[in-house]
């Protein structure tokens, strides 16, 4: 008998040991990366509270996402946006949530829909932010699809007269306690909340920079895809990737382990793992 991995649901182990007693010859763990790979969410279900975790970001070659001045500008190419609709498409199949930050949320006033034919469900629109906007703003997702929004912010804004007339709007207003350094809110208490409250099993996080960092420094991204795009902007003030931290040398990056890579319109398509599957698939 041979076993690619071991189940990681507690109610269903014991399986090898059975066979094992029974005079069966058992060999576990081949392919065991390949197994791992292909069960991510399973794995992260079984042994988390919280979503699986997709953190898409693009970039130039210099890795920027946008120019200096934040304008909402494409910088991938079509045919890899055709492949985020997909996946917002799938995730919103699921139930699942698209992520954004504040920043992302009143600048680049976005739709966060998959925007593709056939789509049935579309995924909730979720943003972590210390300052709530108005039922009436200007923005996409309040005004076009109230009822598929969800906040979260402050204890004390979540409790403001300004996020009941939110949620006599339609939308979700959820409050979270500050992260473990006072300085943002807890984004792990967040993902436990879309789970429990909101039974989003799957989360697709498109930015900005620092939820990017906050989330895979408190080890909450899963699966990193990068849609690396062929261009240079050269601007050392054109914002990165990844911002927020504050690192003395090498030894204190976030490290990740890089899965595929696929040629997609001309872009450079990466995935990543990251955290402790990172680990699990190295050793």
């Amino acid at each position: 008998m041979v076993i690619g991995m071991r189940d990681v649901n507690p109610a269903a182990r014991g399986g090898v040991e059975t066979l094992l007693a029974a005079g069966v010859t058992v060999e576990t763990g081949v392919m065991e990366d390949a197994c791992r790979l292909s069960m991510l969410d399973f794995i992260t279900w079984q042994t988390t509270e919280r979503p699986y975790v997709i953190l898409k970001m693009a970039s130039t070659l210099d890795g920027h996402i946008a120019s200096r001045m934040g304008k909402p500008e494409a910088v991938s190419s079509e045919a890899s946006r055709e492949v985020v609709m997909r996946l917002r498409g799938g995730v919103g199949a699921a139930g699942g949530a698209v992520l954004v930050g504040a920043n992302t949320l009143f600048i680049d006033n976005p739709r966060l829909t998959a925007r593709v034919e056939g789509t049935e469900r579309e995924p909730l629109a979720a943003m972590p932010t210390r300052r709530l906007p108005s039922p009436e703003a200007n923005l996409n997702i309040l005004q076009q699809r109230p009822a598929d929004c969800v906040f979260f912010t402050t204890a004390a804004q979540a409790a403001s007269p300004g996020a009941q007339a939110l949620r006599e709007k339609g939308v979700r207003v959820y409050g979270l306690e500050p992260d473990e350094r006072g300085q943002g809110l807890d984004l792990l208490q967040m993902l436990h909340l879309l789970r429990e409250q909101e039974q989003c099993h799957y989360v697709l996080c498109e930015g900005g920079a620092r939820l990017a960092t906050n989330l895979l420094e408190n080890g909450l991204v899963d699966d990193f895809r990068l849609h690396l795009a062929p261009r240079v902007l050269g601007d050392e003030d054109a914002p990165s990737l990844f911002c927020g931290r504050v690192c003395g040398s090498m030894e204190e990056t976030l490290n990740l382990r890089l899965v595929s890579m696929r040629n997609i319109g001309g872009d450079c398509h990466l995935r990543y793992v990251s955290g402790l599957e990172a680990a699990c698939l190295q050793g």
